[in-house]
């Protein structure tokens, strides 16, 4: 798809070490020079529709979704137009995963923490879109910012250089990329598909290895687990405190490695996936697992527990073989 793009005949620096060299035939403008901030808020509710940012597109928020805002509360808001880029400025320290630039696709209001930014005229939206776009999913963006959450606003990088081509190639650009996204999404979506196919495929192996064994010759028995069925009739049945016992370690100094139970990995570091819920200021006193322990997670489970903290629920979780 890339690779039979011809390179041009002549590069330059572009003054940005995350961009390198661009066609000689570019202009370089700072940001200012590009787009500029739209600042119009909604006073007087002119707009009702409520915008969001959300994985990297501007999407209109449902009503059920609007808990604790009042219609005040939207005059505070500001008015973004098809075309207006959106970018999520706040937290820059603490969040590196989110995608953070969005493009308007509606006419609406969104909340004035982000910044919302106005190609200028002989500048493409989508293009500089586009061009903000790498800026973010490259991690640059995280070079600017001030405060103790390194928070963004567009005087931190107004001068920083933005490549423009001429006008007809903006669009050649923006018509090749969504050429090219299309295609990647029609693939995305199919494997897609063939990996929950696998992944039910996977758990039929499990599931008939772990309660059927190896023979599909052998005789089998009425287990008495409604769940379960039928099971080889040499197995054994017994309950389940006769192999696992709960365990309840406490760590004394709160250093040891944060585990969490991922859906998708198993138990896994907490480090190693973006979980935000349940931080503690302190893991003292947090249960101590083992290699080959094996941890339940009951946090979510249909029933309700009182005085619910998630320490408590974790009390539960954590179960060790009986060795024999």
């Amino acid at each position: 798809m890339i690779k039979d793009l011809k390179p041009y005949a002549e590069y330059k620096e572009s003054g940005l070490a995350w961009l390198g060299e661009v066609p000689r035939h570019w202009t370089v403008l700072p940001a200012f020079g590009a787009f500029k901030p739209n600042k119009a808020r909604n006073i007087g509710m002119k707009e009702k529709t409520v915008l969001s940012l959300s994985y990297g597109r501007i999407v209109i928020k449902p009503a059920e979704k609007l808990h604790g805002l009042v219609p005040e509360s939207f005059e505070t808001y500001q008015i973004v137009d098809p075309g207006d880029i959106v970018l999520r400025t706040t937290d820059l320290q603490n969040d590196h995963t989110s995608l953070r630039v969005g493009m308007v696709r509606d006419r609406g209001i969104i909340t004035s923490a982000y910044l919302a930014l106005r190609a200028l005229t002989g500048v493409s939206p989508d293009y500089c879109f586009q061009f903000l776009n790498v800026w973010d999913s490259s991690k640059a963006i995280y070079g600017y910012g001030s405060g103790l959450r390194q928070s963004l606003d567009f005087s931190h990088f107004k001068r920083m250089p933005i490549a423009i081509p001429p006008p007809a190639e903006q669009a050649a650009i923006v018509r090749f990329l969504d050429w090219a996204n299309a295609r990647l999404e029609r693939t995305i979506r199919a494997k897609r598909k063939v990996i929950v196919l696998l992944n039910e495929q996977k758990q039929a192996i499990i599931h008939r290895a772990v309660t059927r064994g190896l023979d599909p010759s052998v005789a089998l028995k009425p287990s008495g687990i409604p769940w379960l069925g039928e099971i080889p009739e040499h197995w054994e049945i017994k309950r389940g405190k006769s192999y696992l016992t709960a365990i309840d370690e406490r760590s004394k100094t709160g250093m040891e490695e944060l585990l969490t139970v991922s859906s998708a990995r198993g138990v896994v570091p907490r480090r190693t996936i973006n979980v935000t819920m349940f931080k503690a200021e302190s893991y003292t006193g947090h249960k101590l697992c083992w290699p080959d322990d094996l941890v339940v997670n009951s946090l979510w489970e249909p029933r309700k527990i009182k005085n619910f903290t998630p320490t408590e629920a974790y009390k539960k979780n954590a179960l060790r073989r009986q060795r024999f």
